[in-house]
């Protein structure tokens, strides 16, 4: 014959029993693990085991779309936040960053070459960029809201400083500006006017 739990189908809200170990047990696990530390055979292990786990990709994405809530909610907090390196972990880290390379301009993700330090074509004054605001009505063309205060960049489509041709110039907020710059490819679609 096949034991069933006394507590099997019963729960906080049905029973006291239920609900007094169900709350009791909680602050023992919340509490149990203060003061004490693993030992290094321990963390090896628990390394070990994380190392080994493979995610799915749905897996990933639930967990990624949790953390933004939480993130958004501020009930993430960056350990970083407020936080500042010693002198020797400056050290440590500009010494590695030497040895690695990964310091030099080519090796940046968002190198294109050197052209961000052309100079911008004499055509390219505050009268050109007024128009270029003027005719697309004052609104940002990547998500199409108004200018605020804060006047509107004007961006080169084809990222040719020189090319000053109304139809190479967009107007575009500060923040969807830069986002054009490190993710150029989502909106490409958005910018193109050939």
């Amino acid at each position: 014959m096949k034991r069933v739990a006394w507590n099997k189908g019963l729960t906080k809200e049905t029973d006291k029993r239920v609900k007094k170990n169900a709350d009791s047990g909680k602050d023992k696990k919340r509490l149990s693990h203060l003061g004490k530390k693993h030992t290094e055979e321990t963390k090896k292990k628990i390394s070990l085991s994380n190392k080994n786990q493979q995610k799915s990709e749905e897996h990933k994405k639930k967990i990624s779309i949790t953390l933004k809530r939480k993130f958004k909610e501020n009930k993430i907090i960056p350990y970083w936040l407020g936080k500042k390196h010693s002198q020797e972990t400056k050290l440590k880290i500009s010494q590695t960053k030497k040895e690695l390379g990964s310091h030099k301009l080519e090796r940046n993700a968002k190198w294109k070459g050197g052209i961000s330090k052309e100079a911008y074509g004499i055509e390219f004054t505050e009268e050109l960029k007024e128009r270029v605001r003027n005719r697309d009505k004052r609104t940002c063309q990547i998500c199409f809201k108004p200018e605020t205060e804060k006047r509107l960049d004007v961006h080169h489509i084809n990222e040719n400083k020189r090319d000053n041709n109304m139809k190479n110039l967009i107007s575009l907020h500060h923040y969807c500006h830069i986002i054009l710059h490190n993710k150029r490819l989502k909106f490409k679609n958005v910018v193109d006017r050939s």
